[in-house]
């Protein structure tokens, strides 16, 4: 079986409109059996892809620690997104998390004033690349389990940690943004044309956990920083996006936020149906939300009956799951 997991591939589509450019997909929906399934978030729906046990999930920000720097850390860490919050009427909108034209210097600078600051509290502020940060705590707190990029626009309030057991998260969260209002760093952004950056997104807390096992023999294709992470952590064989001997022993988990994913339908999805319609592989499996699966075996292909229809035609739960 190969498996293409592409969580936000219908709210991408359905942003930019461009149903259009996905023909070979199309094909493989419009023959597929549809299942219900629903998964909390997308972690959750790798995690049971690539290890089987969500109880036994991978901290999503040290999973992608590992895989920017090829070795595990043992403490706990989350993501510390830069973002820019601003107030709307009674609540807090997150309405930039991306996009900052972040130089490496600047990175170092602002991660230089966060450590200076939060020394005493045990908290050390990382980078990797200039707009992914990482925060390591001696003692771990809740954080929220959201990606920025997937609340962008939103109010935070039901994205944060509950009340008894967020009062961490709400302190280091408001001291950053009294530390970020004063920089110097961000002042000569502003001079510098630049947006401020007036926050820090913390998310995806916890660690690596030990002798956490890998479900299956299959290797895996992925842009996904925690897909990549999770799959070193218990030794299953990962590699970049490629449709090079794209067979049925791979996990294809792709990022709709690429500039390439356009040209997925071309690279990805109709070389695996050329594959399936030769046999060369037996089914594929596609997860393009977290609320149901389409499988598509050979002789389903035979399905004349079946009309093709718009990509988004297939998008939210089934109505008849086929």
């Amino acid at each position: 079986m190969t498996t293409f997991v592409i969580p936000d591939f219908f709210s991408r589509v359905k942003s930019l409109g461009v149903q259009a450019h996905f023909p070979a997909l199309r094909k493989i929906l419009s023959k597929a059996t549809v299942s219900p399934a629903q998964y909390a978030d997308r972690y959750a729906l790798i995690n049971s892809l690539l290890c089987g046990n969500n109880r036994n999930a991978q901290g999503v920000g040290a999973s992608m620690q590992l895989a920017e720097s090829g070795k595990p850390i043992d403490s706990w860490v989350c993501c510390a997104s830069p973002a820019i919050v601003m107030p709307n009427r009674d609540h807090l909108d997150l309405v930039q998390a991306s996009d900052f034209d972040l130089s490496k210097a600047e990175a170092t600078h602002f991660c230089n004033e966060l450590n200076d600051f939060f020394q005493a509290d045990g908290l050390r502020f990382v980078f990797y690349r200039p707009d992914q940060w990482y925060c390591y705590a001696e003692s771990g707190f809740s954080v929220s389990p959201v990606a920025p990029s997937l609340i962008q626009g939103q109010d935070i309030a039901a994205h944060i940690p509950l009340a008894h057991t967020g009062h961490a998260w709400r302190k280091i969260f408001n001291d950053i943004q009294l530390l970020l209002h004063h920089s110097v760093t961000n002042q000569k952004r502003t001079l510098g044309k630049k947006p401020e950056i007036n926050s820090l997104w913390l998310w995806g807390g916890g660690e690596l956990k030990p002798g956490v096992a890998r479900q299956s023999s299959f290797s895996l294709m992925s842009n996904d920083l925690y897909s990549r992470g999770l799959a070193l952590s218990v030794g299953m064989e990962a590699s970049g996006l490629s449709n090079k001997d794209l067979t049925a022993s791979h996990i294809v988990i792709a990022d709709a936020q690429s500039d390439d994913w356009l040209d997925w339908d071309a690279r990805f999805f109709l070389p695996a149906l050329q594959n399936l319609k030769r046999g060369d592989i037996k089914s594929m499996t596609f997860h393009l939300d977290l609320t149901q699966t389409f499988t598509l075996e050979k002789h389903e292909l035979m399905r004349f009956w079946r009309k093709e229809k718009p990509v988004m035609g297939f998008a939210g739960k089934p109505e008849n799951a086929f």
